[in-house]
């Protein structure tokens, strides 16, 4: 007989994965920071493009770059690089940046499924090695953001939420803004995801609120793409698995489309 905790553990993953006809996703991205000891050559963004056209052939400039430098105390800071360029689908929902020692790959809305943006991650972080020849990855992360509209307003969000700010009654009500947020190690390579809810501006009738899943670790030596494949499909089962443990029943007929019963 299976006991409590292996029924919720079989719950769970028979919900990753998970289709929703009405998905909250906004955007995924996959970050890739490089070594700063890296050598850089300026004309590496327009080598990488070459392996990517066919994928994103639309090119122009993007943000301003970043560069992390790991400093002598093991701490991290940032500096200004040089402007990213930017390679865009013909839709223009998926879309790669790559900068001085910098990749990223993202999936805006609407997202399709893992299986059409992992392949397109795996191919820029192949064409950016490559060509940059990086010593190591200073941070790796896989972030997705997701905006929760709850057909209510006022809401109480416990019914909807499982990962929500809490106030006793002794403290003020209600509230008309909030933002929480918490970071969970894992394993044994130093991997941590870290967990944000904001409130965002409600339209009458509808509470919104931004959820985002940040699964990353700092120092990845291993540049093979096999290594690469198997930490950052890791990451997603993380994030997924966290995302559905953080949303309720009710709230999963909100994305399915059908309208939840209030209690």
């Amino acid at each position: 007989m299976q006991t409590r905790k292996q029924q919720k553990d079989r719950s769970l993953k028979s919900k990753m994965s998970r289709q929703y006809k009405k998905p909250p996703i906004e955007e995924a991205i996959c970050e890739f920071h490089f070594s700063a000891q890296s050598q850089w050559d300026l004309a590496v963004p327009g080598l990488v493009y070459e392996h990517l056209r066919e994928t994103f052939p639309k090119r122009t400039t993007g943000g301003r770059g970043w560069q992390i430098v790991i400093q002598a105390d093991g701490g991290l800071t940032q500096r200004p690089g040089p402007d990213m360029l930017k390679f865009e689908s013909l839709g223009g929902t998926t879309f790669a940046q790559v900068g001085m020692h910098f990749l990223s790959v993202h999936h805006i809305r609407p997202y399709s499924s893992w299986e059409t943006f992992f392949p397109l991650i795996r191919a820029g972080f192949d064409a950016y090695v490559k060509e940059a020849k990086p010593i190591e990855i200073s941070r790796i992360n896989l972030r997705y953001i997701n905006l929760i509209e709850i057909p209510e307003d006022p809401v109480d969000l416990e019914e909807y939420l499982a990962f929500y700010p809490h106030l006793e009654a002794e403290l003020p009500q209600p509230w008309t803004s909030f933002i929480t947020g918490i970071e969970f190690p894992y394993g044994e390579g130093g991997d941590k995801l870290r967990m944000n809810i904001t409130s965002v501006p409600n339209v009458p009738g509808i509470c919104k609120a931004r959820l985002e899943l940040d699964y990353f670790r700092s120092k990845f030596p291993d540049l093979s793409t096999k290594s690469i494949a198997r930490w950052v499909n890791e990451a997603h089962d993380r994030v997924e698995e966290t995302f559905e443990a953080c949303i309720t029943e009710k709230l999963r007929k909100v994305f399915d489309g059908r309208k939840a019963r209030r209690r």
